[in-house]
């Protein structure tokens, strides 16, 4: 029986390497463990994910980790199993519609144009996907390249996976980051030019469709 028979999500307690030293060597009752180093529980930690990761790819098997030291973790764990019992790709079709149609108006008459465009190399030369990800990343690895190159592909499971891994980037730095890369970013003067136009209408509007991140 493979993997993807016996599992749909891991969710992966994670604590730090130093948390970790700290407990082992103030743990009495097991003294004859052999005492680790913070190095050598940081590489323990990287290897072990990197191989799972790996191997849920494979098989299909949304994964990710939970800081196990977050007084919100409860509450984290709470949300993300009840989004994964009630996300489909059907739901998220069916919510993003709702959005554009919001988005169009309730007088469908007085807008007779929508133009769509994409974000990336597009809207602007970067690709802000790969800049928030090369800041974020120090080793220079990038994770969504395994993940896509992975069986999972192009499918909805990997995007939903792609969610999962941006998600597990704290908060606070998450919105950083986003700062620093949307700051750093310029708009092509051309269609820049042309929404300042479409937003002093009000027949013609446009809409962004990226699978990137929305702050940025």
């Amino acid at each position: 029986m493979g993997l993807q028979n016996l599992f749909t999500h891991i969710l992966c307690l994670y604590a730090s390497a130093d948390i970790i030293e700290h407990r082992q060597r103030n743990n009495v009752s097991r003294r004859n463990r052999r005492e680790m180093t913070v190095p050598h529980l940081d590489l323990w930690q990287a290897g072990e994910v990197t191989e799972l990761r790996s191997l849920y790819y494979k098989n299909g098997i949304l994964f990710t980790q939970l800081d196990a030291e977050l007084p919100s973790l409860l509450d984290q764990s709470s949300d993300l199993l009840w989004n994964f019992c009630s996300h489909s790709e059907t739901g998220n079709l069916v919510r993003a519609t709702e959005k554009l149609s919001r988005y169009a108006g309730a007088d469908r008459t007085a807008v007779t144009t929508m133009i769509v465009v994409d974000a990336d190399k597009t809207l602007a030369a970067a690709d802000t996907g790969k800049m928030f990800r090369g800041r974020l990343c120090k080793d220079g690895k990038d994770p969504l390249k395994a993940l896509f190159s992975s069986p999972m592909g192009y499918l909805y499971t990997a995007f939903r996976q792609a969610a999962l891994l941006y998600e597990e980037v704290r908060d606070n730095d998450f919105d950083d980051l986003c700062q620093t890369v949307a700051s750093s970013v310029t708009v092509r003067p051309e269609f820049l030019s042309l929404c300042y136009k479409i937003a002093a209408g009000d027949r013609v509007r446009a809409v962004i469709v990226t699978c990137g991140l929305y702050r940025i």
